[in-house]
């Protein structure tokens, strides 16, 4: 079968990393895959690419999936192509961009494309596609290995704390909460797509501007908590990406991350204080009972979510 993926870009995004693995599932097993970089800008490095890329759409395709608004105005030609087309609703788009008229305009026909998924009830809730299949975001675990390493309790991970758009951490919750937690000590480490604004340089002991796979793997192993702090999320990875290492999220958010329970992370609504989540950091790695209940499952929540076992509910669809 010969699948397109469409992507706006190759950067480092959760939501493009989703969709690059599932191209690189696909691909793994033996169908004809390639990924459209709308961008022109090339084959990243940052995450592994298993799969063709290319920056010219043709419509020899048996199937394409669309990820985003940036390519919704070729569904109509590739249905009378007789091109199966599949949307994939990776945030409600237009949040991202809430004053570009023209980007609403497209992200409105996508929010009405044929045959959509997700990975988020909600989302779907708010556009009205309830007929629309949610699905798990996987984990590949040749990329994220899975061994659970020893904690020092006092190393804590940041992770994008510096906000990409309007539906991220636009308080800056996580950098406060973190700057509560270096005042008693605590090691903050941290990545993102973004460098750190000069209020946030002092917080830091170590902070990378998109690192490498390895590099990010070593900062899960190395941290006893990730905090993340956003206004919405659909599924983020990177908490996905931490219980690998049998490291606990701490999360501040509105809406979003269908995986985090009161089983496997400390959560609260984004609307909490900075020092009120500092308080909640401190109080997890104090109580090592809790600590380890959490790990534990963590650990079961990013085991559930590996490629083997999550594949056939992607491959039933596509």
């Amino acid at each position: 079968m010969k699948l397109l993926f469409t992507l706006p870009c190759l950067a480092p995004h959760g939501g493009i990393n989703n969709i690059l693995e599932v191209a690189n599932q696909f691909a793994d097993r033996g169908h004809d895959v390639t990924v459209y970089d709308q961008s022109g800008n090339g084959r990243q490095t940052w995450y592994p690419i298993r799969c063709k890329i290319t920056d010219k759409l043709t419509i020899c395709y048996d199937i394409v999936i669309i990820g985003s608004p940036h390519a919704v105005h070729f569904v109509p030609k590739l249905i009378e192509r007789g091109v199966k087309v599949i949307t994939w609703l990776q945030m409600i788009e237009h949040w991202f961009r809430p004053t570009d008229i023209t980007f609403y305009e497209h992200a409105k026909k996508f929010y009405d494309g044929p045959n959509m998924i997700s990975s988020a009830t909600w989302g779907l809730n708010v556009i009205g596609r309830q007929d629309a299949k949610v699905l798990p975001t996987g984990i590949n675990p040749e990329v994220f290995q899975y061994y659970k390493t020893d904690k020092d309790y006092k190393t804590i991970c940041l992770e994008s704390p510096e906000p990409t758009n309007p539906v991220k951490d636009v308080d800056r919750k996580a950098i406060y909460a973190a700057l509560h937690l270096k005042r008693l000590g605590y090691k903050i480490i941290g990545f993102g797509a973004l460098p750190l604004k000069k209020d946030a340089k002092p917080v830091f002991d170590e902070y990378y501007i998109k690192p490498s796979v390895s590099l990010i793997n070593s900062m899960y192993g190395r941290a006893s908590v990730l905090l993340k702090c956003t206004k919405y999320d659909f599924r983020s990875t990177a908490p996905l990406e931490a219980m690998t290492k049998g490291t606990v999220t701490v999360r501040a958010i509105t809406q979003g991350d269908e995986d985090l329970t009161k089983e496997n992370s400390v959560r609260m609504l984004y609307s909490v204080p900075s020092h009120e989540i500092a308080l909640q950091v401190q109080d997890l790695l104090n109580d090592r009972l809790r600590y380890a209940r959490l790990q534990d499952g963590g650990i079961a929540t990013g085991g559930s979510v590996k490629w083997e076992n999550i594949f056939g509910q992607y491959q039933s669809i596509i």
